[in-house]
C-alpha cells in the first residue's frame, strides 16, 4: 500500500532497506539459502508486519545502521553482527508463514504462488511470460491462464508491479540519479525506463522524486 492511499489507516511506515552481497557473511559456514529461507527462490520474499511485528522489528534494523555508519571498520564486522543476528529473527517469524504457503492446494493456486516467488527473484533479469513459463516448464497460454484463475491478474502485471515498485523505492529512499536507477533495472537507457515508469504512474521518474520528496 502507497503512502496516503488509506486516509482511515495511520501513517505507513517507511521501509527498511539494506543492499548486501552474501560474501560479507562469507565466515557464515551453513548454506545460506537453507539457513535463511526468505533468501531462496523457493520462498516468498515478501511478509506483512502488523504494528506489534514493526515495533518489535524495527530497533533492530536501527542497530544495524547505526552500527554501520558510527563504525571505522572497513569491514563493518559489528554491523555484519548484528544484521546476521536479525536475520535470526526474521528467520523465526518468517516459519509462520508455512500455513500460508500450505494454503494453496489447486493446481492454479500453487503455480500461482511459484510465479509469484520466481518473479520477485528475477524480475530484474526477466520481464516476459515466456521467460517464466520456461522456468516453471509450462507454456507462456497456460501460466497466463493459471494466474489469472487464481488472482484476476494477467501474469505480466505482477511482473511490472514487481518492478515497479523497486523502481519506486529507488526513486525515493536513495540518492541515486534516474540513469543509474535505469541501469541498476536492466532498462537499456534511461528514456526507456522513463517510459516504462510514466506509463504505469502517469508521472515522470523525477516527477515523482520530487512529489515523494
Amino acid at each position: 500500500m502507497l503512502p496516503g492511499a488509506c486516509p482511515s489507516c495511520p501513517p505507513c511506515r517507511p521501509p527498511y532497506l539494506i543492499y548486501f552481497k552474501k560474501e560479507c557473511l562469507s565466515f557464515f559456514k551453513p548454506d545460506f539459502e537453507k539457513e535463511f529461507p526468505f533468501f531462496n527462490i523457493l520462498h516468498t520474499n515478501f511478509f506483512k508486519l502488523n504494528e506489534v511485528k514493526f515495533q518489535e522489528f524495527s530497533p533492530h534494523f536501527e542497530e544495524v545502521f547505526s552500527a554501520y555508519e558510527n563504525t571505522n571498520d572497513n569491514q563493518h564486522k559489528v554491523a555484519t553482527i548484528k544484521f546476521l543476528a536479525l536475520l535470526y529473527q526474521l528467520k523465526e517469524y518468517t516459519n509462520a508463514f508455512k500455513q500460508w504457503e500450505e494454503g494453496f492446494t489447486t493446481p492454479q493456486q500453487i503455480l500461482f504462488q511459484k510465479f509469484i516467488q520466481l518473479v520477485n527473484n528475477f524480475y530484474i533479469e526477466k520481464r516476459t511470460i515466456e521467460d517464466y513459463a520456461a522456468m516453471l516448464n509450462v507454456t507462456p497460454n497456460h501460466l497466463s491462464q493459471s494466474v489469472k484463475s487464481a488472482f484476476g491478474k494477467n501474469a505480466l502485471s505482477f511482473i511490472n508491479d514487481r518492478l515497479l515498485a523497486e523502481a519506486k523505492s529507488l526513486i525515493q529512499f536513495t540518492d541515486f540519479d534516474i540513469a543509474e536507477i535505469a541501469y541498476q533495472l536492466n532498462f537499456s537507457d534511461p528514456a526507456n525506463f522513463g517510459k516504462f515508469f510514466k506509463k504505469h504512474t502517469d508521472l515522470t521518474p523525477l516527477e515523482f522524486r520530487k512529489l515523494k520528496k
